[in-house]
């Protein structure tokens, strides 16, 4: 094969840049662009769990909150139930 038929990204004595393709030199961005991707990703996963953390922590207050009324309930009847004849409807 000779050196016209070569396929240009096979060429002796070419810098890699342009045996790899234009688009893969640091001239274009890409040498930019993929940290920049990453950093958006990463700050982006971030975000994600510090959301799921606060959903979280705002989830369980409210289930605490919900516990201690119907614990309260609880005792309350309880305390009624000793005090009182209770009458169980049905029986």
């Amino acid at each position: 094969m000779d050196s016209d038929s070569a396929s240009p990204f096979c060429r002796p004595g070419k810098n890699l840049e342009y045996q790899v393709g234009a688009e893969a030199g640091p001239r274009h961005g890409l040498s930019r662009g993929v940290p920049r991707e990453v950093a958006r990703k990463l700050g982006s996963a971030a975000r994600d769990q510090v959301m799921v953390q606060w959903n979280f922590t705002r989830d369980l207050d409210g289930m605490r909150t919900t516990l201690e009324s119907v614990n309260a309930l609880l005792r309350d009847a309880a305390q009624r139930s000793a005090r009182e004849d209770v009458r169980v409807y049905g029986s």
